[in-house]
């Protein structure tokens, strides 16, 4: 197991870098000097949300002796990215929310989604919204070219949170003491008496008008479960069991946009319960962020409407259904194992 600092414990992705990287997140005083951990292991790992309160204490350490995990990242705050340039010691970084390429065809097609699930709840007055968003989302072009990445980096997975594991040991769906991989495909929870008897379930906050849209699609579905709650979080389970007992009775799992970027640990976490995801490829505010699951292969504008996407899941087969479950879980899977090849080879 490989010690880890961080100035909070409580990250969204603690059990997730435990599970999958064997990774031990140690709080840690971001000012104090943590030289002496490289008498234990080749390098010097940081998880933190804020990197600039770690840039003092990085340039004092030794040239390329520190890997940092650089999580967070929703708003696409280009102080975030930019503070660890210059930094000698890092030798790389992996990014939970990195920029990537913004496309025409992904703002055009995300604004076409947008109108279509629009005109599917009979909103005239949120075409103004989804002009907003349109607006908001080419914006982002701004934010993006002060964004410069001097460092050498690779992408970090999703993943899923810390609230969700902790929600399956008080379900019984896992015991306290087990550290094995939630993500092997070899690996099943033990579920067997779970029936799934809703068609579709959102268990989260509002948020914003593409979510709410969103959602108010799904509540418009045959039996579904909607659930909006204002304490909905990541980081610790508050002992409330309904997103757990939601998604293992739910044949789809609704995950609607956040504030910019268009997916978050429901995906995978979908997956791990075994339902299969309803995301959009791009939201209208963020048209960067291409999500790439089983639906960003039904077409440019299909993957980019969530009444489409509703409309597709209603046909699909329970084999079809399960099949697309597989195929999802393979592709996390693989992807998880890159991003821990690369890690496993920094260690050397």
């Amino acid at each position: 197991m490989f010690k880890c600092f961080t100035e909070n414990t409580l990250l969204t992705e603690r059990y997730f870098l435990e599970f999958e990287y064997a990774i031990k997140l140690e709080n840690q005083d971001p000012s104090a000097n943590i030289r002496q951990v490289l008498k234990s292991q080749s390098k010097i790992l940081i998880a933190s949300t804020n990197p600039e309160l770690w840039v003092k204490t990085l340039m004092k350490l030794p040239r390329n002796s520190v890997i940092f995990f650089l999580l967070g990242n929703e708003t696409y705050d280009p102080k975030t990215f930019n503070s660890l340039n210059q930094v000698k010691a890092v030798c790389h970084v992996f990014i939970y929310n990195a920029p990537t390429s913004i496309k025409l065809r992904n703002h055009l097609f995300a604004f076409f989604g947008d109108l279509l699930d629009t005109f599917a709840i009979c909103e005239i007055k949120s075409l103004c919204g989804a002009i907003s968003d349109l607006r908001a989302s080419r914006g982002l072009h701004k934010k993006f070219r002060k964004i410069l990445i001097q460092y050498p980096w690779s992408y970090f997975p999703q993943g899923y949170s810390a609230a969700f594991v902790e929600g399956l040991i008080e379900f019984g769906l896992r015991s306290n003491d087990c550290k094995d991989s939630l993500l092997n495909p070899e690996f099943h929870l033990n579920d067997n008496n779970v029936r799934r008897l809703l068609f579709i379930s959102f268990v989260g906050q509002e948020t914003n008008r593409r979510r709410r849209i969103c959602i108010e699609l799904v509540k418009r579905e045959k039996n579904s479960n909607i659930l909006l709650t204002k304490s909905f979080g990541g980081t610790t389970h508050t002992g409330d069991l309904s997103y757990i007992q939601s998604i293992f009775s739910s044949k789809f799992v609704a995950v609607p946009p956040g504030f910019f970027n268009n997916s978050n640990h429901r995906n995978f976490e979908a997956i791990i319960a075994g339902a299969l995801p309803i995301s959009l490829t791009n939201n209208s505010i963020d048209a960067s962020n291409s999500n790439i699951n089983w639906s960003s292969h039904l077409g440019p504008i299909v993957s980019r409407s969530f009444w489409l996407l509703l409309r597709f899941a209603r046909n699909l087969s329970e084999q079809d259904r399960q099949e697309r479950i597989n195929v999802e879980k393979q592709r996390i899977w693989e992807e998880v194992q890159k991003s821990k090849a690369i890690f496993a080879e920094l260690m050397r």
